[in-house]
């Protein structure tokens, strides 16, 4: 299989949660309001916990707990918002993914350590919006995900990585 034809499949085994969707129309629509934005994230009971988590977190570094969404988009902004929301949606997506062929857990650590290291130096220099690298790194494997999704074999064979196979011969190889 190509590259071309695993991109056409993704888009079939590749969907996002309606609150997803909706949040991104809400935060594009000039005529949307924050508490628009809150309405949609307090439906759905997951991403309403990852929103209070985040904005609670280290990451933000807010001098009071945050209890409600409508405050919690007010301090982390709502590209950052939509942001989560998105690797959210991705994460639940993949949700039912063969364990046996990735582990999860390890996938979305190394995800959210590659994002806080990217966060990092978009600080250290001085990037606008240092949150869009955020989600950058967290998602920058997520071909992983899909080719163990289309292609569970080929993806087997490009997790046997050791000190003479790295990731990158491996995957040329395979």
């Amino acid at each position: 299989m190509k590259v071309q034809d695993y991109v056409i499949k993704a888009d079939d085994v590749f969907v996002l949660p309606e609150a997803v969707i909706k949040i991104k129309q809400l935060i594009d629509d000039d005529s949307s309001s924050i508490e628009d934005i809150a309405e949609v994230i307090n439906f759905d009971p997951a991403i309403m916990s990852q929103v209070l988590k985040i904005s609670n977190s280290a990451l933000y570094k807010f001098t009071s707990t945050i209890t409600t969404v409508s405050k919690a988009i007010q301090v982390i902004g709502t590209r950052s918002v939509y942001d989560l929301v998105l690797a959210y949606g991705v994460a639940h997506a993949f949700k039912n993914i063969d364990k046996s062929v990735v582990n999860l857990d390890k996938f979305w650590e190394l995800g959210v350590n590659c994002g806080l290291l990217a966060k990092y130096l978009a600080e250290e220099i001085g990037v606008k919006e240092p949150e869009k690298l955020f989600v950058c790194g967290l998602l920058h494997n997520l071909g992983e995900l899909v080719l163990v999704q289309l292609n569970p074999e080929v993806a087997r064979k490009g997790a046997e990585v050791d000190e003479k196979n790295r990731p990158l011969s491996l995957q040329k190889k395979i």
